[in-house]
């Protein structure tokens, strides 16, 4: 039982020994060396109870058995503990060594780390730099950007303001105006309203006015024009009032009236012209007069509107009668839109040699004009003379009132000029069919084509179809064939235009049917041109020449179908 003891003891400090590695080795010598004493001092106990044990019965070979294996025990374990101080030793060499190293090891790692480190912030300095620089450069160009855009902004305000605070009719300048200026315009007519407030001036409130009309702001605008008529009337008392004023009151006052024709309230526009005649009738101020022409020719327009043609005539002559003898073109140019407003009037109360001797008073009175807009409108008035003749069967006067205006602006650049010489030919052209002049006629359309023939204006283009139409049926009347190349030119120049497209395909359908019947055609036509109106087309001189064909099957075919597309529209 000792032995056991002893052996579980000696093992365990053997494990001991083993398990602490980190003890230094002078306190592992220490222990191994009393653990050595111990097992001494146990055997030293065995051989005293050998000594004692002689009488006793047991062998003594069995106890010196014992007392040798205890020895080999002890030497196994001096062994083991040589070997275990001996690995003890290395471990401690080996801390020791590391004890060295590893700081070495670690201050080289460490080293690397901290290149690494300022390699990567290096790195990243540079990429960060460079996306800051790419930043501030996109950032500077938005910001020059919009400097530019608000520079802008602000250049147009001012010049929308200066062009209008100096317009006296601000109607001339609200045609064709794009959604920016408009919105520019709103804008600015809002800021000038909020300063009107606070300041009471009638000034601001007029241009704030202005503005709200050039944005379509109406309602806007009779706010702020009644507010600067209220303020105006403070000051406009008596006849010592400056002339600058009174001036702004007139042009109020026809601002007012026609926010409210804009408004379509005809009654309203009518009676503020009324009221503005009425103040300044004894006026000699030249702005002033001109703001007075510009009402009477709108009061003229807008009672025109309302089918009041007589009350129309009346206004036109009293602006003719008033401003006669005046040198003030703009003036002029009312005259000359009166005369022929005036002549339109008549002629809608089917009083046509009343207007024809009205345009002939505005050709005479404006004979030696070089103002471009009176010219367009002497162009105008010849082509509406000889369209008017026309009607009235005076066929060679017409056709005179059409030579005059093709002779007149032959070398025009007018674009709308252009257009309506290209009308005038046309019915220039027809006016000699009629006059069974076919020949002639074929020879004003051919002219008409010739002179455009490099045109890129649709309304022109339309009006050469028109005369390529006309030229096939004078071809159709005649037995003559088309060309193929008219009839390219005539596809070229209608392209989108259902109606002369349709007129065509009639044509052709009436040509075809000399031959034979078209009625499944005229069925395929009702269903290709379903929606499109044939127009004031007329057939006269088709019927008349299908009364004249000998085939009476072809003759029956022919009249049946111009009857059919005759009564086309009330299908």
């Amino acid at each position: 039982m000792a032995l056991k003891s002893l052996l579980f003891v000696s093992l365990l400090t053997l494990i001991s020994l083993f398990a602490d590695t980190s003890s230094t080795d002078a306190e592992f010598r220490g222990e191994a060396k009393a653990k050595i004493t111990f097992l001494e001092k146990q055997n030293n106990e065995l051989k005293i109870k050998l000594d004692s044990l002689e009488d006793k019965q047991k062998s003594v070979e069995e106890y010196q058995n014992i007392i040798d294996r205890q020895d080999k025990r002890i030497e196994d374990v001096n062994t083991k503990m040589s070997v275990a101080g001996a690995i003890v030793s290395f471990l401690a060499i080996i801390i020791g060594i590391g004890g060295v190293v590893f700081p070495i090891v670690l201050f080289r790692q460490n080293m690397k780390i901290q290149e690494q480190a300022k390699n990567d912030i290096e790195l990243w300095k540079e990429k960060t730099k460079k996306e800051f620089d790419e930043e501030l450069e996109k950032f500077k160009k938005h910001a020059n950007a919009k400097t530019e855009e608000i520079t802008k902004d602000a250049e147009n305000a001012h010049q929308l303001l200066e062009i209008i605070e100096n317009s006296h009719d601000v109607s001339q300048l609200n045609n064709n105006i794009s959604s920016e200026e408009q919105e520019l315009a709103s804008n600015e007519s809002q800021k000038l309203a909020t300063k009107a407030k606070k300041t009471s001036s009638w000034k601001d409130y007029i241009t704030s006015a202005k503005l709200s009309f050039f944005a379509k702001n109406y309602g806007d605008a009779l706010r702020s024009i009644n507010e600067a008529l209220h303020e105006l009337s403070k000051i406009v008392k008596d006849e010592n009032t400056e002339e600058f004023v009174k001036e702004q009151l007139a042009q109020a006052l026809f601002l007012k009236g026609i926010t409210f024709g804009e408004m379509n309230k005809n009654e309203e526009e009518i009676k503020v012209y009324e009221e503005l005649l009425h103040t300044f009738k004894e006026t000699k101020n030249e702005t002033i007069r001109e703001q007075m022409a510009r009402a009477l020719f709108n009061k003229g327009f807008s009672l025109g509107q309302m089918n009041q043609n007589e009350e129309a005539t009346k206004a036109y002559d009293e602006l003719l009668h008033t401003f006669r003898e005046t040198t003030n073109e703009a003036i002029k140019e009312l005259i000359a839109k009166a005369f022929f407003n005036k002549g339109f009037s008549l002629g809608q109360m089917n009083q046509n040699e009343e207007e024809i001797k009205v345009y002939d008073e505005l050709l005479h009175t404006f004979i030696e004009t070089t103002n471009e807009a009176i010219k367009e409108l002497i162009a105008k008035v010849l082509g509406n003379k000889g369209f008017r003749l026309g009607q009235m069967n005076q066929n060679e006067e017409a056709i005179k009132a059409y030579d005059e205006l093709l002779r007149s602006f032959k070398e025009t650049n007018n674009d709308a000029i252009k257009e309506l010489m290209a009308k005038v030919q046309v019915n220039k052209g027809f006016i000699l069919g009629q006059m069974n002049k076919s020949e002639e006629a074929i020879k004003v359309y051919d002219e008409l084509l010739h002179t455009f023939k490099e045109t890129t204006n649709e309304a022109i283009k339309e009006q050469m179809a028109n005369a390529l139409l006309n030229i096939f049926e004078y071809l159709l009347i005649n037995n003559k064939e088309w060309s193929d190349e008219n009839m390219r030119l005539f596809k070229e120049y209608t392209k989108n235009n259902q109606q002369l497209l349709l007129q065509f395909e009639m044509l052709q359908i009436v040509k075809n049917v000399l031959q034979k019947e078209q009625t499944y055609r005229r069925e395929q036509l009702k269903q290709e041109f379903s929606d499109t109106n044939v127009g004031n087309w007329g057939w006269k001189e088709l019927k008349t020449w299908a009364e004249k064909l000998e085939d009476a099957e072809a003759k029956k075919r022919v009249q049946q179908t111009i009857e059919a597309f005759e009564n086309w529209n009330m299908k």
